[in-house]
């Protein structure tokens, strides 16, 4: 089943409490959100959005979250929040984006509007823990707009942390995380971007991708795109496209492999805009022997400048 809710028509929807959660899809017992979905939908809410904690409150923003353990199967179309055509402002300490012990999809739609993203740390995808299986992706209702998507720390100032498919998992769901930016103008500052960074041992296959085309992407400190730790069989598949834009990183870190079985594979594929690395570039580096890492860079279109090598 699915629980709905819609707002729409003139006037706004504020959500504020410098302690409090936001929660879209809840299992409070075992195998709950096997059976049940919770969808928000306020698309057409003309006076835009907010969710806040204040610069410096402990809420969080999660969609789809489990306070239970129970079965792994999961039924979808998942869990969504569904923001404003207009305007939004989510400000929160940490926003989850697929925190299931069930293999279920979970989503972040943005508006075609303005979006002010304010966390200081954003997870999507099988947030870490035992035993979670929930994916993750943050994308637009729809190509084209007139506003511009801004990422910034909680305090709506400095950097925050983007986390795709950064997880302690030990599942055989094939868990996905997807942060798909393009078609949009974006104005992004990050300290650290990490995809596929799993402490994970189930023998199935992890993709993690990030898309952005359009505007400015400032990574302050680490991109980092697959590292495995865990001596399991899983297969890790990163993406990161770029197409446009300016994208300024101080260094990349490419399929790390630190344990003895399994795959991390790393792909950048730059097709359009100017990137830069101001550091240095590190691709499939080992520190044990038996496991297999593989990175490629793509250059097809645009520029990559690396300062730093």
């Amino acid at each position: 089943s699915i629980t709905k809710l819609v707002v729409s028509g003139a006037g706004s929807m504020s959500v504020q409490n410098t302690t409090g959660n936001m929660l879209v899809g809840v299992a409070t017992t075992p195998n709950e959100n096997s059976a049940s979905n919770a969808d928000v939908d306020l698309r057409n809410l003309t006076g835009g959005f907010t969710f806040s904690t204040g610069a410096a409150g402990t809420g969080q923003l999660r969609i789809g979250t489990d306070t239970t353990t129970g079965s792994t199967t999961g039924v979808n179309p998942g869990n969504f929040l569904r923001l404003s055509n207009t305007t939004n402002t989510i400000t929160a300490d940490i926003i989850n984006i697929g925190d299931n012990v069930h293999a279920i999809d979970n989503t972040l739609q943005l508006g075609t509007g303005i979006n002010n993203i304010n966390a200081d740390t954003i997870n999507v995808a099988g947030i870490s823990g035992v035993g979670r299986r929930g994916n993750g992706t943050i994308q637009f209702t729809a190509p084209g707009g007139v506003g511009t998507t801004t990422f910034r720390a909680q305090d709506g100032a400095a950097a925050g942390a983007l986390n795709i498919g950064v997880n302690s998992a030990n599942t055989a769901a094939a868990i996905t995380g997807l942060v798909d930016l393009t078609g949009h103008n974006i104005n992004a500052n990050f300290t650290t971007v990490q995809l596929g960074v799993n402490a994970n041992s189930g023998a199935t296959t992890y993709t993690h991708t990030l898309n952005f085309d359009s505007g400015t992407m400032n990574i302050s400190t680490l991109l980092r795109i697959g590292r495995k730790t865990s001596t399991g069989g899983a297969t890790q598949v990163n993406t990161v496209n770029l197409g446009g834009g300016t994208v300024t990183i101080a260094s990349i870190d490419m399929a790390a492999h630190t344990s003895t079985a399994g795959t991390a594979q790393a792909t950048l594929n730059v097709t359009g805009g100017n990137v830069t690395v101001t550091g240095g570039i590190t691709v499939a580096s080992a520190s044990a022997a038996g496991g297999t890492g593989t990175g490629t860079i793509n250059l097809n279109g645009g520029t990559l400048a690396v300062t730093g090598n």
